[in-house]
This record gives structure tokens, sequence and C-alpha cells, in this order.
């Protein structure tokens, strides 16, 4: 640890403005001073360094000296501290519980509750809204009591618990329903009978399909019996991300209409900034209510598992919870839509909704054969490009490899470095922005092969190579899905392929276009707005 400073003094740190010493890597700075111990040995003895790096160091010893004075913490400063004074102590929980909840620290106001939980100073504050009332259904007298409740409601909250994210594969597990706070339904339909399935729900390969646990009435049943009510055009639906639950229901032939509002779309528009897109932070900010983190059921990392091994005296109260939460949410947020006067705007995003599910249900028809072939001439290619790169250069190097390119380069090419930034690894930089600056004064060639070989070998990885992974193998089609929350701007984003991202200007890009292609007997129909930003803004300004 001390000679860490010294270290620091011949590699330099960028993130702190430490120069270093230009041409002195990590590897070279660490030998140096395992060889001769300090800064001041190595300079006491530089006649025994040869060659260049007696050279370079020579040459930036000022900054050599310089980097160790701003590497060095000051360690006698003059800082009158008792320390008697940083014992913990006791204080007054209770404002700083309040504090941290209008401050919005999360993990802060569970930690102060767990503290003074333990010897009961301070008691749970209650909350301001009662907490929800799960109303578990598994019986269809139980049903029927739910059925009678949707029908009479003037607006439903619904969400759905499943097996993944995945809107094309995931299984449904569990509906959630609420009408009138704090009550709130969870209907099981897929919880399985034990945990010992494997990760996606399903049991070995000859064991058939897994067993439903006891308790769970026939999800068709369930959705014929909702069906009324969830398709009532009088009743307004609400969900948080709409797009996901209704993707869901639409799968196993539930089409919920109307959807009248959607919390999550809600609260972009109210702050298209807000950190607070997600159902639990958004129940916490704006209602105060703490509510159970998916992770406490499922877990995470390698022990995760699916929601249907989740028992279901766990699930009820959670899946519950996110369907009062999400009624819960309307009333404030409906207010602030029409404060902002949105309304307008509202009334065209949730339209959209199932609009947007159907289009991403639909998916894309990708060419696999078309891309293969591309593959295959992209890596021609990108060998040709690196054999001219190599007879450039005078020897193989990994172009890959940016501290290898950067050597090859300044050291043996002896491009100007004049005013390029080292990395950390001590190596000047070979970004795009440099290398399109290189251009200009490399005689070689070197720099225009090594953007091609860049250009091509990221469009191959990305796109060329990539997207035949996410077809999906039982229609041959790409599902992508689209945001409507995704952007500021408020434009719809496209992601898991950003197919809006597809590019277009160079012949490569043009060439992976003519990979998506439409069902026989059908034509793609491209309809874009010309110039459309201009032509608001001059009618916004008069």
């Amino acid at each position: 640890p001390n000679q860490v400073v010294d270290w620091k003094a011949l590699v330099g740190d960028t993130s702190d403005n430490i120069p270093g010493v230009k041409g002195v890597g990590q590897k070279t700075a660490t030998r140096l001073l395992n060889e001769y111990g300090t800064l001041d040995n190595i300079y006491a003895n530089i006649e025994d360094i040869k060659g260049a790096m007696r050279k370079k160091l020579e040459a930036d010893k000022e900054n050599a000296y310089l980097s160790q004075k701003l590497a060095r913490i000051v360690t006698d400063a003059p800082i009158a501290l008792d320390l008697e004074a940083c014992k913990a102590q006791d204080f007054d929980a209770a404002p700083v519980l309040e504090l941290f909840r209008d401050l919005e620290f999360r993990s802060l106001t569970r930690m102060l509750q767990e503290h003074v939980g333990e010897d009961g100073a301070v008691p749970e504050p209650e909350p301001a809204l009662p907490p929800t009332e799960p109303v578990l259904v598994q019986t269809q007298a139980q049903l029927d009591e739910l059925v009678q409740a949707l029908n009479a409601a003037r607006l439903i909250a619904f969400d759905v618990e499943t097996t993944g994210l995945d809107k094309t594969t995931a299984e449904l597990v569990g509906i959630c329903l609420a009408v009138k706070p704090p009550v709130a339904y969870y209907v099981p339909v897929g919880h399985l009978a034990n945990e010992a399935q494997s990760k996606t729900g399903q049991m070995g390969l000859f064991a058939g399909k897994p067993q439903l646990a006891a308790g769970q009435l026939p999800l068709q049943a369930v959705l014929d019996a909702i069906r009324p009510a969830m398709t009532n055009p009088d009743i307004g639906k609400v969900a948080h991300n709409a797009k996901y639950d209704y993707t869901i229901l639409d799968r196993y032939g539930l089409a919920v209409t109307p959807i009248t509002f959607d919390t999550m779309i809600a609260e972009w528009l109210t702050d298209p900034a807000t950190k607070h897109k997600g159902l639990k932070d958004l129940a916490f900010h704006r209602l105060g209510m703490e509510m159970t983190n998916i992770e406490k059921l499922i877990g995470k990392g390698a022990k995760q598992r699916p929601f249907s091994q989740v028992p279901i005296a766990d699930a009820a109260p959670y899946g519950a919870a996110d369907a009062d939460m999400t009624l819960r949410l309307v009333e404030p947020l409906q207010a602030e839509i029409e404060e902002k006067n949105q309304e307008s705007i509202l009334n065209l995003e949730i339209p959209l909704i199932p609009v947007l599910s159907e289009m991403e249900q639909a998916g894309i028809g990708v060419d696999l054969d078309f891309f293969r072939r591309m593959s295959q001439d992209l890596s021609a290619r990108l060998l040709a490009l690196e054999s001219n790169i190599y007879g450039i250069a005078g020897e193989p190097f990994n172009v890959n490899s940016t501290q290898q390119l950067s050597d090859i380069l300044f050291r043996k090419l002896g491009l100007p470095t004049e005013g390029l930034k080292k990395t950390r690894s001590g190596h000047y930089s070979t970004a795009a922005n440099v290398l399109d600056d290189l251009q200009k004064v490399d005689d070689s060639g070197i720099i225009k092969e090594i953007v091609e070989y860049r250009e091509l070998g990221k469009l191959k990885s990305t796109y060329v190579d990539a997207l035949p992974e996410m077809v999906n193998k039982e229609d041959g089609r790409i599902h992508t899905s689209f945001n409507q929350t995704g952007a500021i701007t408020g434009r719809i984003a496209s992601n898991s392929p950003n197919l809006q991202n597809i590019p277009i200007r160079s012949e490569v890009g043009q060439q992976i276009r003519r990979g998506f292609v439409a069902r026989p007997g059908w034509l793609f129909l491209a309809a874009d707005y010309s110039q459309v930003e201009l032509r608001i803004l001059a009618h916004v300004s008069q």
C-alpha cells in the first residue's frame, strides 16, 4: 500500500487528472517499483535503466513528481475532531423516520425501522392508508362472489403473475383484481404442487405436465367467468404497464377491453424524467405505501425460482397488493393529469396499448438463410481487412485489442499523439473520434482499414449474428417490445431487439434490412411524417 502513491506517479490517473509519465503503463510501473522500491530510488538509479524507458522517465520527471504530490493523501491536515463525540448515542428516531420517508430513502427507512424495532424505542407508525386486504379465490362460491363484484364495478384494476417477463412464452400463474380499496382478489391458476420442479416450471422430460397445487380452479373456467366483466364496454379497466398484462391475457383468449387508464403511462406523462415508473416505487412515492419486493418471494441470482413455485398463501397478498395499489394510484394521477391539461395526450396513449400488443405478438419475419450467407460474407471481408492491416503494420496482432492497436499506431508507425489522452492502462486512446482525426494525417492507409474493420465487425456482431438468435422458434419471427414510456420526447422506443435502430446509411446496413421479410403475398409499407417537428413548431408558434 505504501507504494500506491509512487505507482500512480508513474501510471497517472485520468479520473483524478494525474498525468503520470507518458509511455509508462501498469506493468512497467509495477516492475520498476518491485526493482527499485520508490520513485526516488528509480530516479537515483536512472542510469541503470536502459533504452526508451529511461528517455521517457527523464523527459517526464517533472510530471512524475507532480503526480506523486497529486496522488498523496494529506494526513496531517489540522482537523479538530473529538472521537468521543463520534460514539453512537440515543436519538429520537421518529423525526428521522419521517425525514427518510419524505426524502424517499427506502433502504434507510427499512434499516432504521429494524434497528429501533429491536428494543421497541419507536413503534411502527400507522400507514397513511389502510393495507391491502387480500381475498383468495379458490372455490366456485368465491369465484361467483368475485364475478358479482366485477359486474357491479365502474373500474377494475387488473394484474397478472407469470413465470417470466417474456410476453411470448410466460405462463399465467395468477390473476389479480381490485374494484374497491383496500380489498383485492387473487385467483391462483398456475401454481405448482411443490418446489421440486425445474426453474422453467417444467418437470422431467418424460414426466408429463407439471402437477398443479391443490386449491386452484380450472384456468378456462376462471377466464370464462370473468370474461363478461373484463370485456364490458361500460366498465373501465386499469393496469400498471397494461400492455404486459393485456398481452398475457390475450394469449389465453381474453382480450381485456376497454383499457381506460395505465398508471405507468400516467406517471410518465406527468414527469417524463420520473424515476418512479415501477409500481413499487410509484406506490411509495405517491401513496407512502411500502410494497413487498418480488425478490422476497422468488429470490434472485442462481437461487431464483419462477412465480409458479411460490406457495399460494405467499403469492395472494403480493398479487392482491399489485391490483389494489394500481387502483389507488388512479385518483392522484388522474388529478395531476387534469391539472396539467394532459387529458388529450393520455387519450392518445391509452388506445395504443392493445395496438402495440398486437404488433408485438404478430412480430416480423426474418430470412435466416439470408443472415447466414451475410454472416459468412462479412467474415470473409473481415479476414481480408485483417490481412491488409497486418501487411501495413508489418506484423500480426489482435486488432480488437485497444492496447495492441495503440502500440502499433503510436509506437511502431509513429502516428502523432499530440493532444491525445491516455487510457487507464497507460496507452493512447484509439476511440472512434481519435481514428477519425488520425485519418487526415495517416499516409499508410491503416486507419481507413481499421475503421472499416470495426464498422463491419460491429454490424456483424450486433445485427447479422445477433438477430437470428432472437427469432422465436415456434413461429420463426422476431417479437420486439414497443415502449411508450421509454423516451422523454414521447417517441415510442423499441427494444429486445431495437428494430428502430437498424442501420440504413451504409451499404451493409441496407443489406441487413433486406433480411426482414413480409409474409408470402404481402408487402412492407413504410410511412413517415415529413419534417413533423418543424410543422408542429410552426403550428404552436402561431
